[in-house]
């Protein structure tokens, strides 16, 4: 398996600056795919501690085979590959179905209703989960894809 040196880590500011630029083009593809590294870099790149306030939770991802650790502590949050003892809550989902929930505003109980998705635990947690992540306003200036 692959991991960064402490060295290429130095680098994790300036991608999660580039994320967020990218994210703000208007003439961004709305429904280009993601994989499960990709979305775990989108919501470390989309995190907002602002919005997580005093927030102290553990959250497992289950992401289709993969899963992820998911904390927001602090101010801060961290996900890395693997599963976490009692979490708070468990999202099961595929990156699609997630990628709807926390990016393009899809309702939890319509996704869980549907069946794309699942929640162990506390389902107000859940829910918390997927507001702590919001796509900057797009460029303005730039004209807007049709």
């Amino acid at each position: 398996m692959y991991e960064l040196t402490q060295w290429g880590m130095e680098l994790e500011p300036v991608i999660s600056a580039l994320g967020r630029w990218g994210t703000r083009s208007p003439l961004r593809p709305r429904d280009a795919g993601m994989s499960t590294d990709a979305f775990a870099l989108a919501l470390r790149t989309m995190f907002d501690p602002h919005r997580s306030g005093g927030l102290e939770v553990r959250y497992e991802l289950r992401l289709g085979e993969e899963s992820f650790r998911a904390v927001a502590e602090g101010g801060s949050f961290e996900i890395v590959r693997g599963s976490t003892d009692g979490p708070d809550a468990l999202i099961e989902a595929s990156v699609e179905a997630l990628t709807a929930l926390i990016f393009e505003g899809r309702s939890l109980e319509e996704t869980l209703r549907s069946g794309e998705a699942r929640v162990e635990g506390d389902r107000r947690a859940a829910g918390r989960f997927l507001t702590l992540f919001p796509l900057p306003e797009p460029a303005e200036g730039v004209p807007r894809a049709t």
